[in-house]
């Protein structure tokens, strides 16, 4: 994925599914460390899947010196946080959610600002994830790419035969690939909500632009009587663009992000 780092603790946690074992959390990793949710779950709970997504507030573009923007790659596979969290939604500690609310956001953290009590959620689960069960042929032509559909009606699946050494070496470098997409969602009264509560959660008053978002796997469990994200890990971080207009929010944040990897259909080694 353009623009996007998958962290290391993405990798271990495909390495735990792919090779049936349980997956270890190791310490300081988790954002439920981070703002301090945390309980004593006893109970046994499943591999931590992608649930949730967070968004990150603009940070500084870096600008080498051949004028070339190195932005994308400002996050490390290590990182295990934004660099700068927004709250998607806040109230006062008195006042409650409603049940839509509470359905839909997850990581409830509590603040005192200016001698006010607040409560604020970090995190939105993912609504829609999508798999397309498609390989799709990635074919390089004349510096672009050229996308088709990858039939497995073929003989060489089952029956494969090396290749001819010409013909690896006269072969362009093609791609296989496999993803599925997640959809992204805040509409104009999300981003009102996300707007109001970064800016008191910042003690600003400037425009708040989202610059960055993370792909969160985690579980539920019932923390306190609420439904909770726990478990919950960085799995991708994604950079992105979007201004919130004070005067004008007309255009919803929505975003596909395509969760996968490719694999080259020729592998070329040189001693």
């Amino acid at each position: 994925m353009f623009n996007t780092t998958k962290t290391i603790y993405s990798m271990m946690l495909d390495n735990a599914n792919m090779l049936n074992y349980k997956y270890r959390l190791l310490p300081n990793t988790t954002l439920n460390e981070k703002f301090g949710l945390t309980a004593n779950i006893t109970e046994s709970l499943p591999n931590p899947t992608i649930n949730y997504f967070a968004i990150g507030l603009d940070y500084e573009d870096m600008i080498d010196d051949d004028n070339i923007n190195i932005d994308n790659i400002r996050h490390e596979p290590h990182h295990g946080s934004l660099f700068k969290h927004a709250p998607m939604i806040v109230r006062r500690a008195n006042e409650g959610f409603t049940d839509e609310e509470i359905r839909k956001y997850r990581m409830l953290i509590r603040r005192t600002i200016d001698g006010v009590d607040y409560k604020f959620f970090m995190f939105k689960v993912i609504d829609n994830i999508f798999d397309s069960n498609k390989i799709l042929l990635v074919e390089s032509e004349d510096d672009e790419a050229k996308l088709s559909i990858f039939s497995t009606d073929r003989v060489d699946i089952l029956n494969p035969k090396p290749k001819e050494r010409d013909d690896v070496l006269d072969s362009k470098i093609d791609y296989l690939a496999y993803s599925n997409h997640i959809i992204l969602n805040l509409d104009e009264n999300e981003l009102k909500e996300l707007r109001d509560a970064s800016k008191l959660f910042y003690k600003t008053d400037d425009e708040i632009t989202l610059g960055e978002v993370s792909l969160i796997a985690g579980n539920d469990v019932i923390i306190d009587g609420n439904t909770e994200a726990y478990n919950s890990q960085i799995m991708y971080f994604i950079k992105v663009n979007h201004l919130i207009d004070d005067n004008n929010i007309q255009e919803p944040f929505r975003k596909t992000m395509d969760v996968g990897g490719m694999s080259p259909m020729v592998f070329r080694t040189y001693r």
